[in-house]
């Protein structure tokens, strides 16, 4: 009789610390930011919305909002076709079905870089720290823009949440040409006190596809690196990557599983 009550107080004590576990995850506001060119968007949105968005918070009593940030105009990537052809009434229309699923939806969308190439350029204070790779301006401009979205896309969402007063516990980054094949887990399976860096396979590890980001990582992850770029006198920089990874401190766990969609 002794060893049943123990075994009921130790059956209650690991069943109220699961809860405690989780405790941390239970958000009251989330927002997933598609950031970049709108390449293959129509095509991905739609494995994106079933695989994460309604994956990811699923167990939790959480707000969600979409912040679509997509630019028409598209950089050719080596060995694919271009995709200036993107037609914006498609977007928009694409838009509008996923509003029907209840989702609060912003969306930003340009026909191009907010700003200029060289312009962008002239905000790296010291641009020798800028090295190998990014020996070519081409090279450290496109890496640039990229920041540069992240930084816009604080700003809108910083504007968000003055506005309707909230403030958003997690923040979730997606290229918006991912296509998804895989279910991620939910969010008590990711970090809340680092960044999550998602992979969408094991052989699949670029670092900036996509990104779970904390409410503490807010500023690193959407401000700093653009703040590195107009600062740095003494770091020296090869690629992207090494900016991005900079400014937060991470994680890498697989995120369902995904693809570049390019064609």
């Amino acid at each position: 009789m002794i060893l049943l009550f123990i075994a009921f107080i130790l059956f209650f004590i690991l069943f109220f610390l699961s809860f405690k576990k989780i405790e941390p995850f239970e958000n009251k506001n989330a927002i997933f930011v598609l950031s970049g060119n709108a390449r293959s968007f129509i095509d991905c949105i739609d494995s994106c919305y079933e695989h994460i968005i309604t994956k990811l918070f699923q167990y939790t009593n959480t707000n969600i909002t979409i912040l679509l940030y997509l630019k028409l105009n598209d950089p050719k990537h080596p060995g694919f076709d271009s995709f200036n052809d993107i037609n914006r009434n498609a977007i928009n229309n694409k838009i509008n079905e996923l509003k029907k699923y209840g989702i609060h939806i912003e969306s930003i969308i340009l026909d191009d870089n907010e700003i200029k190439d060289m312009d962008i350029l002239s905000q790296v204070k010291d641009r020798s720290k800028y090295i190998d790779f990014f020996d070519k301006d081409e090279n450290l401009i496109r890496a640039l823009q990229c920041h540069y979205n992240f930084e816009a896309c604080g700003k809108k969402i910083i504007e968000y949440q003055k506005k309707n007063n909230i403030i958003f516990d997690t923040c979730v980054y997606v290229r918006p040409d991912l296509f998804f094949t895989k279910d991620c887990e939910s969010i008590d399976k990711y970090s809340s006190t680092k960044v999550t860096l998602c992979m969408g396979s094991s052989n699949y590890a670029y670092d900036d596809h996509a990104a779970i980001i904390p409410n503490k990582y807010f500023d690193n992850f959407f401000f700093k690196r653009m703040n590195t770029y107009r600062n740095n006198t003494t770091t020296n920089y090869k690629y992207a990557e090494d900016v991005y990874l900079k400014t937060i401190d991470y994680e890498k766990k697989m995120f369902g599983n995904f693809e570049i969609k390019r064609d």
